[in-house]
């Protein structure tokens, strides 16, 4: 049956006409990616094709061929597919297969731009590594600063606009060393092409866990951990909202789970832009927290960047989809 064909018998000719030639089901699966300006591009190919090869094994069980079934549930599958791993912007495990070894500037990271990186930001595979390879930072910094030595444009030009009701969000693997407790590594938000510095979070070599605070210039806030948090990788992140026109508000993952500094509720930061409101990088970061200038080192693997739309979201629009196809049976009926 060729594509735009009636899928079902209908009571007139003209519901036929009207209820129930349906595009292609590649068109279906393509406009259902638009409605949620969830950049097609950034959605596999092979997994829109996936989509498809199982709706047509779908359509061959008796209870679903000739229906709207194979629709719906192809429909479920890309909701699911988005939920579970998001418009993927970003990702890289600095693997040989597509980073090699030496200076981390100009070198891919699997996302709209390449790395742009200073002097001692590096891809190794000696030290601790995950995997083969892994993202190495050592440099001067003075005492109390912090570094945003490497980060990847999430677009070629400006920065991306979270749509609402969807959710920004980065994760990095960290390794901080018991050796150079003063050593922070950790990520943070930029806005506006990298002018302006949102939250960041991240762990000290002393197992000190910190984050940015508050609203506008905010606070640095922290604790320590019992066992502390040092000499083993951790998973750190920051989830980006867009709580109104002007406004950003961040919270920190700590592996994978929301984190707080004083143990009640979840930290947050909140940003409040004049001009545009988007988020352009998350970059990676080192700083000193020591008294004096010394050179500080950082480890970082497997960095991703995704836009994922939040459960509210995910049940809004597909019970909108359940409605919209039971009108069109009963339509149909009619």
């Amino acid at each position: 049956m060729a594509p735009g064909s009636p899928t079902a018998t209908c009571a007139s000719s003209r519901c036929r006409k009207v209820c129930c030639a349906l595009p292609s089901k590649r068109t279906r699966l393509l406009t259902l990616a638009a409605v949620f300006k969830f950049v097609p591009r950034n959605f596999p190919e092979k997994k829109l094709i996936a989509l498809d090869s199982v709706k047509d094994s779908l359509s061959g069980v008796p209870s679903m061929k000739n229906s709207n079934t194979g629709y719906l549930l192809g429909a479920w599958l890309v909701f699911g597919s988005i939920h579970a791993c998001g418009a993927v912007l970003v990702t890289t495990d600095f693997e040989p297969t597509v980073n090699t070894l030496g200076g981390l500037n100009g070198q891919s990271a699997n996302g709209p731009s390449p790395w742009l990186a200073l002097p001692g930001a590096a891809v190794v595979n000696t030290g601790q590594v995950l995997g083969t390879q892994a993202a190495n930072f050592s440099g001067t910094v003075a005492a109390g600063q912090t570094v945003a030595h490497s980060s990847v444009s999430l677009v070629p030009s400006g920065g991306v606009t979270i749509p609402v009701g969807w959710t920004l969000r980065a994760v990095v693997d960290i390794f901080p060393s018991s050796a150079t407790p003063n050593d922070f590594i950790g990520i943070q938000a930029y806005g506006n092409t990298h002018a302006d510095a949102l939250g960041f979070f991240g762990v000290t070599g002393g197992g000190f866990t910190m984050g940015l605070a508050g609203t506008g210039s905010g606070s640095e806030v922290g604790n320590y951990s019992n066992p502390p948090n040092y000499d083993q990788w951790f998973q750190i992140g920051i989830e980006v909202t867009q709580t109104s026109a002007n406004t950003l508000t961040m919270n920190y993952l700590f592996n994978g789970t929301p984190w707080s500094w004083n143990g009640s509720g979840t930290t947050y930061y909140t940003s409040t832009i004049g001009v545009l409101n988007e988020v352009s990088d998350f970059a990676l970061v080192s700083g000193n927290r020591g008294l004096t200038a010394a050179t500080v080192t950082g480890v970082y693997d497997n960095y991703r960047v995704e836009l994922v739309p939040e459960p509210g979201t995910m049940t809004v629009l597909c019970g909108g989809l359940l409605l919209l196809l039971w009108r069109r049976r009963v339509d149909c009926i009619i």
